[in-house]
């Protein structure tokens, strides 16, 4: 096993050593992000728990599942802009110190508005993590297996989701909800100490002041980032409409039983975190390194998968339904590793924390809205086939996109294989 220096050592020095401690790094941001989902994602299965000890209402319950996501867009791009200054390896620690801090605080708190705060702090240190760990990734490894890497280090989310759905229900049951949330800021504490510890990287850092980097001048001027934003906006909203409604629209359109309904969804996630490592591998190995055909691909499958959900009948059997909910989640779910990397590769170094910061402050406006219009859609309509095809209209739409934007040339990434 190779021996990991306690010196910092250069990005040009570890992309000498690939195969060995770069990779580690990579197991060392999996765990991390694995430990982070399950705060972010730990309260969906423990809501019953927490809505009946604390006598919570449905729409403070929420407020307060909300109240994560609006930390996370609040804090995105000053944390993403004190990556650059500071580099991967500060802002990897804090931002979970403050997960846990703040998950911690969840767990002792009695009444709403604590946990709202809390929520929303949680949120805001949470969003140190994407542009820290993607700051890393583009030092540590040369782009022939950087979309792999990405791809690798963002399963950890799906996986940590997972585990919390696995995990904290059977704690609140045995011992108490709160406790769950303790075992999560302990675990999220000791891979807050290992990144802390073992990740000693001399980063490319930016001089760049906030206000400049922030002045609509510059950011308008970069119209790379606008583009990839609205890119990341439409994804995340598909993928968030999917996976909040495709439930429900099992159950009452195609007249499912719930549990059979969920473990469809079970399937999609679980395809999904597969293909975020499947994807980099594909872009890596078959493609060159090049980003824009791969997404391309994701847009027109998840654009032709709602263009099916959207005309499914009741009584369909199961060899039909099971592949389109997995390609459903291997495209609008499991598109996160290559966009990332895209982004990592198109910003630079010095400026990759401000990109991913600025690239998913944009991207959660498709969460806060996509869900919504989904559901108002429905509303409206009495059924879920003009909400799908609202669905494939995004994703043809982003697909033009790509198909225009001949992106890596675009952005003034080289189409060859480069090294840090």
């Amino acid at each position: 096993m190779p021996k990991i220096s306690t010196q910092p050592v250069t990005c040009r020095q570890i992309a000498a050593r690939v195969q060995g401690v770069p990779w580690l790094f990579l197991a060392l941001f999996s765990l991390a992000h694995a430990a982070n989902a399950m705060s972010y994602n730990g309260l969906a299965p423990i809501a019953s728990f927490v809505q009946n000890e604390l006598q919570l209402t449905k729409a403070q319950l929420g407020t307060i599942t909300g109240a994560f996501s609006l930390g996370i867009f609040a804090a995105s791009i000053p944390t993403g802009w004190l990556v650059d200054r500071l580099g991967a390896r500060q802002m990897l620690f804090w931002g979970q110190v403050a997960v846990a801090v703040f998950t911690a605080v969840f767990a002792f708190s009695f009444n709403f508005w604590p946990i709202l705060l809390a929520n929303t702090l949680a949120g805001a240190g949470y969003a140190c993590l994407n542009p820290a760990t993607n700051k890393a990734v583009l030092c540590c490894f040369p782009k022939n297996v950087r979309a792999t890497a990405m791809g690798t280090k963002q399963m950890g989310v799906a996986l940590g989701t997972a585990a919390a759905a696995a995990i904290l229900p059977a704690l609140a049951l045995t011992f108490s909800w709160r406790v769950g949330l303790l075992a999560v800021a302990a675990l999220v504490s000791t891979t807050a100490l290992m990144s802390f510890i073992f990740y000693r990287i001399e980063e490319e850092k930016s001089q760049a002041s906030f206000l400049k980097s922030l002045s609509l001048k510059e950011i308008f001027r970069n119209n790379k980032l606008l583009l990839l934003g609205v890119m990341g906006m439409a994804f995340t909203g598909a993928q968030v409409c999917f996976t909040t409604y495709a439930v429900i629209f099992l159950q009452e359109a195609l007249a499912l039983p719930p549990v059979e309904a969920g473990s469809y969804l079970s399937l999609a996630l679980i395809c999904a975190a597969i293909a975020r490592i499947s994807w980099g591998v594909i872009s890596d190995r078959f493609f060159g390194g090049r980003r824009r055909p791969v997404l391309l691909l994701l847009a027109l499958l998840a654009a032709a998968m709602a263009a099916v959900l959207s005309v499914l009948p009741p009584g369909m059997p199961s060899w039909i339904l099971a592949p389109v909910v997995a390609i459903m989640g291997m495209t609008a779910v499991g598109w996160n590793g290559l966009q990332m990397t895209l982004v990592s590769e198109a910003a630079g170094r010095q400026k990759t924390g401000f990109a991913t910061g600025f690239t998913l402050a944009i991207g959660y406006l498709g969460s806060i809205f996509g869900p919504p219009l989904f559901g108002y859609l429905v509303d409206l309509t009495g059924q879920y086939r003009i909400s799908w095809l609202m669905l494939t209209g995004i994703m043809l739409a982003i697909a033009l996109v790509l198909a225009i934007f001949k992106m890596e040339e675009h952005m003034g990434i080289p189409r060859g294989l480069d090294t840090p």
